[in-house]
This record gives C-alpha cells, sequence and structure tokens, in this order.
C-alpha cells in the first residue's frame, strides 16, 4: 500500500444554504445580452492541404463541416468551421441584431474566445459590413438553411458547387455527421467524392487537389450520454489522422485532451455527487419529470429521455418509485424536485388543484439556460444540461463548485475555449432567463473553475477506486458508465492514481480530550496520520455531535472513498463548568418595642449573583428566635427575643445541573435588637 501523498484536489464546503423554490428566494438582473460584431474581417488562407491559416500566423489548422445540432461539436474540439446547415441555432440569423444576440457567434465568432474560429469571425464581420454599407467577405462560413438531421450527410445539392453540396464545397478536412451509426459510414456522400475526385483541372468546378481529396468522415451518435462521449473521441481520432497527414491541428490543440475533458466533466460530477451519498453527506433525492397536467387533476410523469437521463443516475426517480406514470398530487408532493415540461411554470401546478404546495419542492424547466440552440440539453450540449441539473439539484448542499454557475462557467472556459471576460459574459447572456437560488448570481466566482475541478477529480478517483481497484459493479451497472470511462482507465494502468488506505489502518487523534462546558460548540481538530505521515484533511469529513452540553461528545471521521475509505468515530468529555457565588448581605437592627408587638422581618441578604439556576438559603448558626426563609433568604425575629447582638450564619446553595456543578456560600451577619 503506498503512502499517503497529497492531491490536488480540496473538495471544501462553505456555509451557504439556498433556497431552490421556484419564484422564492431567486435573483434577478438587467444584463447587455447582445455580443459586439468585428468591425473588419480577418485575412484566411486556404492551403492546399485544405487546411486553413489566417492573419500573420503561419500555423495550418484543421477546416470541418457539422450540421445543426453537431455544429458545436467542431467548435468545442478546436475545429474551423467554414461550411455547413443550421449551424446558427439551428437555423441562420436574419440580420445584425439577430446574428448579435447568438450564442454561438458570440462564443466562437468573437474574441471573446481564446482562439476565435476565422469563419464564424467574418460570417459575424459580414452582418456588420452589410448594416454599414461596407464591403463583405467571401472568407465566411457558409450556413446553409437546410433542414435536415445533423446525423446524416448533406445531400441537398449546390449549382454552385457543381453537384456537390454546400458542405463538401468548401472541402474541409473532415466532416462530422455522415451517419447516426457508431462506424464511419460514409452514406451520403459517396458519390459527391467520387464527383470530386473525378474532375481534372480543365473542370468548371475544379479546386486544386480535387484528384485526392479525401476528408475524415465521422459518425455523430447522441443517443446515450455515453454516445456523445464516443462521438467526442472519434473526432479526435480523425483529428489526429489528419494532423499525422498533413500537419495541420485544432485551434486549442490537442483533441484527445478535449474528448478526455468532455468525458471527465459529464461522468466526473455525478460520480462526485454519488460518493457523497454513499458516504451519507448528500441525502439522494427524488425527482419527478412532468410531461403533462391532466383535466382530472393528476400528473403523468416520464422515466424515459433526456432529461431522465441526465438525473437518474444521482437520484431516484418517481415514477420508477411508484411503478406509474400518472400520479395524483398528493403523490407528485412526495418529490423533492419537480422538473417541468417546456413552457410550463410552477403555477401550472396548481391549474386543477389550487391547493397544490410546493413550498418545499424545488421546481424548474431544465432548459432554461440558453446555450447555443435556446436549450441545455441538445446533442453534445447534453453534457452542459447534465451537469447543470444535477447542480441545480444538490446546490442546497453548501458544496463549493457544485452550483448551477459554477458548472456553466467551467464548461464556457475549458469546452467553449472562452477568456474569463467570455465566461462572465456567456453566463449573463444565456442565464438570462434562469431562476437562480438565494445567494447565487452571475457574477462568477473567481475561484469557480478550481471548485469544479476538485468535484471532477474527486469523482474520477472515486470511480476508479470502486470500479477499477474494487472491481465493484455498483457503477458499471449504471447507464452512464456501462461503456466504461476512457480517461478513468487510462490513468489506472498508468499507475497514476492512489491507491485507498482504510481509516482502520490510520490513527486518528484528537487535538483535546476534556472540555469545561462554555455554552459553544466544542469542536477539537482531527489529525489522521497513515505510517506517521499526515493525511490531507480534503481526504475525509469530519462531523461533530453531542458537543456543546456537559456529557460525552462524539467525533465521526468519514474517508472519502477515494483516497480513505471506511468510517471512524472518537469520543471526548465536556465537564460541568463552576457556579462562582457572590453574596451581599448587611447587618439589620430590629426595634425592641415593635418586637415586643410582633414578628420583624428584614432582608439582611441583599444580593447573590453567579448562580446558573434558582438559589436556596438554610441558617446554619444562630438564635433559634431568628429564621431564615429557604426561598427568599429573609430574616424573621420571633416574638419575645431579648435585647442584644445576635451572629446568623446561612448557607446559600445553588443545585447543580446539566451543564453546572452545585455552589454553596456561607455568609454570616448581625441581628441586633435594641
Amino acid at each position: 500500500m503506498r503512502t499517503v501523498k497529497k492531491a490536488s484536489q480540496k473538495i471544501a464546503a462553505f456555509g451557504l444554504s439556498v433556497s431552490m423554490i421556484a419564484g422564492v428566494g431567486v435573483t434577478s438582473f438587467a444584463a447587455d445580452t447582445t455580443y459586439d460584431a468585428p468591425t473588419s474581417p480577418v485575412s484566411i488562407t486556404r492551403n492546399t492541404d485544405h487546411s486553413a491559416s489566417w492573419g500573420d500566423s503561419t500555423t495550418e489548422y484543421i477546416t470541418a463541416t457539422a450540421h445543426r445540432a453537431a455544429s458545436p461539436t467542431l467548435g468545442m474540439m478546436g475545429l474551423t468551421a467554414t461550411s455547413g446547415f443550421g449551424m446558427i441555432n439551428g437555423g441562420a440569423p436574419a440580420s445584425l441584431s439577430d446574428a448579435q444576440s447568438s450564442a454561438a457567434i458570440g462564443i466562437w465568432g468573437t474574441t471573446l474566445n481564446t482562439s476565435y474560429d476565422p469563419y464564424y469571425y467574418n460570417y459575424f464581420y459580414n452582418f456588420y459590413a452589410s448594416e454599414n454599407g461596407s464591403e463583405t467577405t467571401d472568407d465566411a462560413l457558409i450556413n446553409s438553411s437546410v433542414a435536415a438531421s445533423p446525423m446524416q450527410a448533406d445531400t441537398t445539392l449546390s449549382y454552385e458547387g457543381g453537384t456537390v453540396s454546400v458542405s463538401l464545397y468548401t472541402r474541409p478536412q473532415l466532416a462530422l455527421g455522415v451517419s447516426s451509426s457508431n462506424g464511419t459510414d460514409t452514406d451520403g456522400y459517396t458519390a459527391q467524392l467520387e464527383t470530386i475526385n473525378g474532375r481534372s483541372n480543365t473542370d468548371e468546378y475544379y479546386q486544386e487537389g480535387d484528384e485526392n481529396y479525401s476528408p475524415q468522415l465521422v459518425s455523430y451518435q447522441v443517443t446515450e450520454l455515453s454516445d456523445m462521449v464516443a462521438t467526442m473521441y472519434r473526432v479526435a481520432d480523425a483529428m489526429d489522422e489528419i494532423t499525422d497527414a498533413t500537419g495541420a491541428v485544432g485551434r486549442y490543440g490537442s483533441g484527445q485532451d478535449i474528448a478526455a475533458l468532455y468525458e471527465n466533466y459529464m461522468y466526473g460530477i455525478p460520480a462526485y455527487v454519488l460518493s457523497q451519498i454513499e458516504q451519507g453527506n448528500i441525502e439522494r433525492k427524488t425527482v419527478a419529470i412532468i410531461s403533462a397536467i391532466n383535466e382530472d387533476g393528476s400528473y403523468t410523469l416520464s422515466n424515459s429521455g433526456r432529461y431522465y437521463q441526465h438525473t437518474c443516475t444521482v437520484t431516484n426517480n418517481l415514477a420508477d418509485e411508484l411503478n406509474k406514470t400518472t400520479v395524483s398530487a398528493t403523490e407528485l408532493q412526495t418529490a423533492d424536485v419537480v422538473l417541468l415540461a417546456k413552457n410550463m411554470t410552477s403555477d401550472d401546478l396548481k391549474t386543477y388543484n389550487v391547493n397544490y404546495d410546493s413550498s418545499n419542492q424545488l421546481i424548474y424547466y431544465p432548459d432554461a439556460v440558453s446555450t447555443l440552440y435556446g436549450i441545455s440539453n441538445n446533442s453534445t450540449e447534453n453534457a452542459f444540461g447534465e451537469v447543470f441539473q444535477i447542480a441545480m439539484i444538490y446546490a442546497d448542499q453548501g458544496i463549493e463548485g457544485l452550483d448551477p454557475v459554477s458548472v456553466g462557467a467551467y464548461f464556457y472556459k475549458n469546452l467553449y475555449h472562452l477568456t474569463e471576460t467570455g465566461v462572465q459574459k456567456a453566463v449573463t447572456v444565456n442565464y438570462a432567463s434562469v431562476s437562480l437560488p438565494e445567494g447565487v448570481t452571475t457574477t462568477v466566482n473567481s475561484s469557480y473553475n478550481e471548485n469544479v475541478q476538485d468535484l471532477i477529480d474527486a469523482g474520477e478517483q472515486y470511480y476508479i477506486q470502486k470500479t477499477l481497484v474494487n472491481n465493484s459493479t455498483d457503477l458499471s451497472d449504471l447507464t452512464l458508465y456501462s461503456n466504461g470511462w476512457k480517461d478513468a482507465q487510462a490513468k489506472y494502468e498508468e499507475g497514476s492514481v492512489e491507491e485507498t488506505i482504510s481509516l482502520s489502518d490510520c490513527k486518528v487523534t484528537l487535538s483535546k480530550t476534556s472540555y469545561t462546558y462554555n455554552g459553544k460548540e466544542r469542536k477539537p481538530e482531527v489529525t489522521v496520520t497513515y505510517n506517521g505521515q499526515k493525511v490531507d484533511s480534503s481526504y475525509y469529513t469530519v462531523k461533530y455531535s453531542s458537543n456543546k452540553n456537559a456529557g460525552t461528545a462524539k467525533v465521526t471521521v468519514t474517508g472519502n472513498g477515494t483516497q480513505l475509505s471506511g468510517t471512524k468515530t472518537l469520543t471526548f468529555k465536556i465537564t460541568k463548568a463552576s457556579q462562582t457565588l457572590t453574596v451581599k448581605k448587611t447587618s439589620k437592627t430590629i426595634s425592641y418595642s415593635k418586637l415586643k408587638k410582633k414578628k420583624q422581618t428584614v432582608k439582611a441578604i441583599t444580593k447573590v449573583s453567579g448562580a446558573k439556576t434558582s438559589v436556596s438559603y438554610k441558617k446554619t448558626k444562630g438564635s433559634s428566635k431568628i429564621t431564615v426563609n429557604a426561598k427568599t433568604g429573609k430574616v424573621t425575629v420571633k416574638k419575645g427575643l431579648k435585647k442584644g447582638s445576635y451572629t446568623i450564619k446561612v448557607k446559600v446553595t445553588a443545585k447543580a445541573t446539566t451543564n453546572y456543578k452545585k455552589a454553596t456560600k456561607t455568609v454570616s451577619f448581625k441581628i441586633t435588637v435594641k
């Protein structure tokens, strides 16, 4: 077993309790929801190998085409998009104002991106030029309005291309979406490629290199979340083939690294949540997905589809729990979370049940975040939608990074490749219609990237330990992980992961084992060591119980399930505190003439302080003609006492309580009769 080494992740909790109820405690804001258009184009050079260079750079970049919902994959992977159909929000902007409000253009066609796509950039510029009477450029994205599937080849032939579709007219090096199979079927492009390859340099539509033109053809499959991961890796493999053959590269570097990051984001966050559920730090929630509200007052639930895929890994589905898809209002109210069908609101739940009480439920529309196609659960963007929903559902757990804005910002930075300014802009624009939890705003936390990365790393470590080291099927039996986790497998095989250590093999100590009650919670510092080496505190959580009042307090230490496993309980003592009594007294003089007529009562003990409970009084010395009231301490002198001076001793007692010891104080004073 290896010695413990300090890991990069620090999964810290912060004390933020948020209200997630729709319409309650939500943050509203006004923001500029448009992107600034370029005022001049960038110069683009197409090379003989069909790659592209632009500006002053001599670097050759891989060109590509895709269709509709497949197009964000090009942007994420750093492929330069020369053409396609329906690439901007499933269609095409009609005006400059439309283009300025397009997320796709703002993300990949402006300097808010760390390496913008020059064809998107010039496409955006052309709207500006047309609006302002400037000259447009031909070196821009060709975005056809053909309404077809992102998972089939473009077979709409273009006259300008000479019986070649708009997608191949620009001779991209990679075509994504040639079919929906998991192979590389050339369905739809075979005849077009034969046409292109058969041209000679005297042909009207001939382009240099046509006789040898052979793009990488990549299928696009998004049925399951794992299919999207596989698609990303297929694109990465195709990029490697192109780089090996031509030297052209992606704009953001290694496609394999980006595919792994995409995979880790999609798999890591749910794995982390599962680890916390297993350790008892998070209670698994029940989700109801509403597809219809019925006139008889019942609700139709869904237990399939994208919303179900995105939530079922880390929640219980109400339809599955009840084994039915039509439920009453009473049954619906047992869910912790309600996901609404498009265009529904929480008020719609009361359409036929006016007394429906949603005050203890999180209710939201999953597609509230506007990304590229107006929703967050579309094709490759499902990675965003999945993690966003998980963060919404469990944001009330107060875990840094597990909130809908942080996970979205991480996605924009690492997979949309935006600058920090671009990240803030994208969050502001795309979250404009989202009801955020109280305390969560569209101002991105400065440590969001590190916080989310820590969760992803911890989730991957959990998967590796549970599935690959311990050979448990708990995760591999889940649909999300049924095809494995490529990056996790690689790290495991490389031996670059830490072995899990059991708390039973560790020494766990407390900084103090005895305290005196002071009215506050006592929390001794916990130290865990293994083979004499201190274990990083991010590897375990600490919970205190019965640690305020006098008695035996408990400390429960729980491993994070990746580097450290198991639970160990320690105890410490809280002893009763002392009561320090202060008694003020005074001597009293009683008139003998009045005493002859009747008994006299005086207050010789004027004040008792320092007692934490009621006090009692008992005379311990003095004349039998003089008594002391046990409850009030007042002194009574009976008739018949002769003239003289009498010394009285009284013991004042504060009884013991749950948290305080018994205390006594004896005082003496004189009673004079004259």
